[in-house]
């Protein structure tokens, strides 16, 4: 059977969550279970958390899978610690902005299969990224006045999107989903709006946006991509189904208090950015080199 063990030394420090740790203690995430404790560290205000579990047989892996896991479970713990000191508005989760590395064991029996410290590093979604880089080139700061003075600006969604991935750099991973899932709606709301109140004689009809307002998120994607914005948006069904997926989990997060994870936060950002950047200079397919995503 081979176990895993992930260490971090994160940069806070509870004596009454210390209680909790320091004891072997055993958590179930996702069905599955996780060992944990801690110590203090040698540096005053340091923790040392330390989290292990067996891996299934033949069960594949990569050191960057296994770390993103451990953190995950810690982060979890973290989040629900029992804390009750002074020091417990210091706590923070685990992120790269805050841990510079994990160390990552891997062990078969007695003998030692992995013993590594694992840098923790964050890139940006792609999709993120070349929506940045298209907004802050010399095409875009030209335009910028006009598209001030049309008042047809993605301002918002620009803001949302850049604090979604600050936001997952610094661990806050519902945070990002459900700026993520605004930015979309911010977004696609006014072409939503305005395709609607086209189908009706009197364009300042209420009614059309009232019927806009009842309409589900799903039944909103369904008809930007397979009506309204077809031409650019119809052959990106992985694209319309991870939308869905965000607004799902943005739901579950406000009114169940469920709590995303960092892959989950990175799909939502990079499904927001695409749509965002497809929509925003109207990009056909053709002219992305992924299709159908």
């Amino acid at each position: 059977m081979r176990a895993v063990k992930i260490e971090v030394m994160v940069p806070f420090y509870s004596a009454k969550m210390l209680q909790d740790y320091d004891t072997p203690t055993v958590v179930d995430v996702q069905n599955r279970s996780y060992g944990y404790n801690g110590r203090k560290a040698t540096e005053a205000e340091n923790m040392i958390l330390t989290v292990n579990w067996d891996l299934h047989a033949d069960e594949a892996y990569t050191t960057d899978l296994l770390v993103e896991r451990g953190i995950a479970v810690l982060n979890y713990i973290i989040y629900n610690a029992r804390t009750f000191d002074e020091a417990s508005t210091n706590l923070v989760l685990i992120a790269p902005r805050t841990v510079s590395s994990a160390k990552v064991v891997v062990k078969d029996g007695d003998g030692l299969i992995l013993n590594i410290d694992q840098p923790l590093h964050y890139e940006a979604p792609p999709a993120f990224q070349e929506y940045f880089y298209s907004i802050n080139d010399e095409g875009w700061a030209i335009g910028f006045s006009e598209m001030m003075e049309n008042a047809s600006n993605q301002l918002l969604e620009i803001n949302l999107l850049v604090d979604a991935n600050h936001a997952i750099y610094e661990g806050r991973y519902s945070e990002a989903v459900i700026n993520c899932a605004t930015a979309v709606e911010a977004h696609t709301f006014p072409i939503l709006s305005l395709w609607f109140k086209s189908g009706f004689l009197n364009p300042s009809d209420k009614n059309a946006e009232n019927l806009l307002i009842d309409l589900s998120s799903a039944t909103k994607l369904e008809l930007l991509f397979g009506t309204i914005k077809a031409e650019y948006l119809s052959t990106h069904s992985k694209l319309l189904e991870a939308l869905k997926g965000i607004n799902r989990l943005r739901n579950k997060i406000i009114h169940q208090g469920g709590r995303a994870s960092r892959q989950e936060a990175f799909l939502a950002l990079d499904s927001a950015a695409k749509l965002i950047y497809i929509l925003h200079f109207l990009v056909t397919p053709g002219d992305l080199d992924q299709a159908d995503t």
